[in-house]
């Protein structure tokens, strides 16, 4: 299986799909559920052999029949909103629902990002907020943050600040990267309440050292308006050098976009700098 996921994704050897999928048949043909729910992939996406949904679902299924819960998901999340195969609601809510009431955090999760996504026709949005807080507390990344956005925007349930502040925060202590971000945006936008562009730029930076593509360009922007911090084209310029160097899209976009376009008096538009970052 290891060597099966190696050759399938190009880890630490040359990519050959192909390969891939030859060691996973006779894995699969013994039963195993993870190769079952790997082949089930494949023909999902048409890896190492043409893309065939019917076998995919069929696949998938049998992982699931087995007890393989990533694969009751990866088959009921695609049946629920019809990618890679035919839909079938009916059938992919109820595959989650074994998994979710056996407590299982990412059929939880699933439920609930089903019902948010099919405008909770699918799943009534006090279901969905029952999933979430099931799956908060089991410990299912995301899903304090999720329903940080809920309470934010207000769907599915009333707007409520505080609650959609302490969500994130929650979110945030659990080390969920993008919860940072959220609570940035939050800060600088007054979805909590007041602006406080200090808190937004701090939130940033925090999401910035843990990674988050986006977060250099967040800062950029605050440095380039001197919101909560004084203004300094040079810090700004200099992070988004720095993170585009290292491979950062995100900031080579904002890069890019800040010398093509220019920003007021800050930054004069400059299109050869703009073309030498493209180049690089």
């Amino acid at each position: 299986l290891r060597l099966a996921r190696m050759l399938a994704n190009g880890q630490g050897v040359a990519a050959d799909p192909i390969a891939a999928f030859a060691l996973l048949q006779p894995l699969a043909e013994r039963g195993n559920p993870q190769a079952l729910a790997a082949l089930g992939d494949f023909y999902l996406r048409g890896v190492g052999v043409k893309a065939d949904p019917a076998a995919a679902r069929a696949r998938l299924q049998e992982a699931a029949d087995a007890g393989y819960a990533p694969a009751a998901i990866r088959l009921g999340t695609a049946l629920v909103i019809g990618r890679d195969m035919p839909a079938d609601p009916a059938a992919g809510l109820a595959l989650l629902q074994t998994f979710a009431d056996a407590g299982d955090p990412d059929a939880l999760f699933a439920l609930a990002n089903a019902g948010i996504a099919s405008s909770f026709r699918l799943v009534d949005a006090p279901q969905v907020v029952a999933y979430l807080k099931q799956a908060a507390d089991a410990g299912r990344p995301g899903a304090k943050r999720r329903l940080g956005e809920l309470y934010r925007d207000g769907v599915g349930v009333p707007v409520d600040r505080k609650l959609a502040k302490s969500h994130f925060e929650q979110a945030a202590a659990e080390m969920d990267y993008p919860a940072f971000m959220a609570l940035g945006y939050g800060y600088q936008y007054g979805a909590f309440g007041p602006v406080n562009y200090a808190s937004a730029m701090a939130a940033f930076k925090q999401a910035d050292a843990m990674g988050v593509a986006s977060a250099p360009v967040s800062i950029a922007t605050l440095y380039l308006e001197g919101k909560g911090v004084p203004p300094s084209r040079a810090a700004a310029v200099k992070l988004l050098t720095e993170r585009a160097d290292a491979g950062n899209a995100a900031a080579a976009r904002g890069l890019v976009r800040l010398y093509r376009e220019g920003k007021g008096d800050i930054i004069a538009r400059s299109p050869a700098k703009a073309k030498a970052v493209l180049d690089q």
